[in-house]
């Protein structure tokens, strides 16, 4: 069995830059995404896809490793979770994104180019697996 690879890039050459690399390990997800001007690994996440129960929306259970003084856990858990529920299988996700001394305003640019870079993932997966 070959791994299936897809690599994904938002807002290119800019401080802004988010990068997805994403590689299918058999049925399951490993992603990498690193980003601004400081590539690195701050967290990792694992999100497991949960079966539906009648009357509930499809969700995934989500743990979440953060190193020391960095902040990286939100974007390592919200792209696990999106991608695990989406693409119902096991996603681990390693995040990196850091920009000096960033505004919120720049917080919230760089999660939204995280998030743009993952859905533009699973339209990628959903397009070759239809």
């Amino acid at each position: 069995m070959n791994l299936e690879e897809y690599h994904i890039t938002k807002a290119s050459g800019s401080k802004y830059q988010i990068e997805l690399l994403a590689v299918f390990c058999g049925p399951d997800l490993s992603v990498t995404i690193c980003g601004g001007t400081g590539y690195h690994v701050g967290a990792i996440a694992l999100g497991c896809a949960r079966p539906i129960k009648e009357g509930r929306e499809r969700s995934a259970t989500v743990s979440v490793i953060c190193a020391y003084e960095h902040k990286d856990d939100e974007a390592a858990r919200q792209s696990a979770k999106y991608l695990a529920t989406t693409l119902k299988c096991r996603v681990s996700v390693a995040a990196g994104i850091h920009v000096d001394n960033a505004s919120e305003d720049e917080l919230e640019l760089l999660m939204k180019n995280s998030e743009d870079a993952c859905r533009e993932l699973v339209r990628a997966v959903m397009d070759i697996s239809v």
